[in-house]
């Protein structure tokens, strides 16, 4: 089956919260299939990369219905750098993050993560636009990604919140925050779906880096 074929839905709007459905151009899932083979060799598994199909989906959606999220955006299998960059200056959703941090903090991260994440189909979250891009079919990495959001949400000054990132230690913090914040929920749902299996081997990077 194709990939377009798995796309049944453009969008879904759950509350405030907008979850979008497509894919990244032909030459960039070329390029970015060779560029993720690395995370699944770190993860040893070839779901990471790969399209997120229902079951992930579900988590998706039931993890952004159930969490309290507001006004964030998730890009499944495909991310938008031009239009996330665009989103900086134009929504008025993000005026509780600076214009000095939007610059300084949130242009390189839209354009410079936005486009590693588009090469090596990388998983990520973005607080300056709130964006969450997805395209790993692996439920743990997904709602990992969603807790960063809900983490932030709770944040009233991102910019700092995001600076700590620079550190080792803050890193550390906030990427273990969201593994547990998604284990934990993933786990009330389906005691027997593998967390720490993705979970940890993806933190024990941010330790040998940071």
């Amino acid at each position: 089956m194709s990939l377009e074929k798995l796309i049944n839905k453009k969008t879904e709007q759950i509350g405030t919260n907008t979850l979008e459905y497509a894919l990244d151009g032909v030459g960039f899932r070329g390029i970015s299939y060779i560029g993720n083979l690395p995370y699944k060799l770190i993860l040893f598994s070839k779901d990471v990369g790969n399209y997120p199909r229902e079951k992930t989906q579900k988590y998706i959606s039931s993890y952004v219905a159930e969490s309290g999220l507001e006004n964030v955006t998730v890009r499944i299998g495909h991310n938008r750098i031009l239009k996330d960059t665009i989103k900086l200056f134009k929504d008025k959703k993000l005026k509780n993050i600076s214009l000095l941090g939007r610059i300084f903090l949130g242009i390189p991260a839209t354009l410079i993560g936005g486009l590693f994440s588009k090469l090596t189909r990388a998983d990520y979250y973005n607080p300056f636009t709130r964006t969450a891009v997805i395209y790993s079919d692996v439920p743990a990495i997904a709602i990992h990604e969603l807790a960063h959001a809900k983490d932030y949400q709770n944040i009233e000054s991102p910019s700092l919140y995001s600076l700590l990132r620079y550190t080792g230690i803050g890193t550390l913090y906030q990427e273990l925050k969201a593994s547990i914040m998604a284990h934990k929920y993933i786990k009330t749902k389906d005691k027997k779906e593998k967390t720490w299996r993705y979970l940890a081997p993806a933190l024990a990077t941010y330790v040998l880096f940071s």
